[in-house]
Order: structure tokens, then sequence, then C-alpha cells
């Protein structure tokens, strides 16, 4: 994991916890996610007991979530749709297609 992933992880997860009710979360329980650059190690976390925690670099991630920061600055600061961004191709997900969406919905509530 490179130290621009080491140095967003702990604001980034402080956020999601913040932002994140246990009742939306729950959705994700037991899920392992990973976000990050196109190329590279990304940031995996987990949802558990309605938290989002860091996940061990080895953990197998459910879905991957990868772009370029542009892109997720972007999508953060509601320039650009998360919908919009995948039709585009900035967007590239790996894994379970069902997890992403679930995710989505999570996060989509957190962003509003």
């Amino acid at each position: 994991m490179g130290i621009v992933t080491w140095v967003l992880a702990g604001p980034l997860l402080a956020w999601l916890n913040r932002r994140g009710r246990p009742e939306r979360l729950s959705a994700l329980e037991g899920r392992t996610l990973a976000v990050g650059p196109p190329h590279g190690a990304p940031l995996k976390f987990r949802v558990e007991k309605g938290r989002v925690r860091a996940a061990p670099l080895h953990a197998r991630a459910d879905m991957t979530v990868r772009a370029r920061p542009s892109t997720y600055l972007a999508i953060l600061r509601g320039r650009l749709d998360p919908d919009a961004a995948f039709f585009q191709r900035r967007i590239e997900l790996d894994g379970s297609l069902r997890v992403a969406l679930v995710a989505k919905n999570v996060f989509d509530g957190l962003l509003a």
C-alpha cells in the first residue's frame, strides 16, 4: 500500500463512520470493499458491527472500484454523477456487481 493510501485511509474511514448510520451500513455488513487508483494497491475496508474499519492487506475484496483521483474528487464535490462516471468509463468495477450496487446506494446516502 502506497504512502498516499496510508495518509488518506484514516481521514476517509473517520468520515465514513461520522456520516454513516449503522442501519445504512448494515447492508454491507461483513463485506470487504476496495477503492483505489487505476493502477496500484487500493485501500481495503470492511463493514463490521455498523462501523467501517480498515481491512487487512491480504483480505479478498468483494468489490473493487478504481478511478483517477480527479474522478473521486469530482464525485465527492458533487460535480460528477457516479453513474455518469461509470458509463463514461471513468470508473472501473471488479468483483460482485450486486455488492457494488448495494455500496452505491449506501454511499449515495452519505454524499447527500
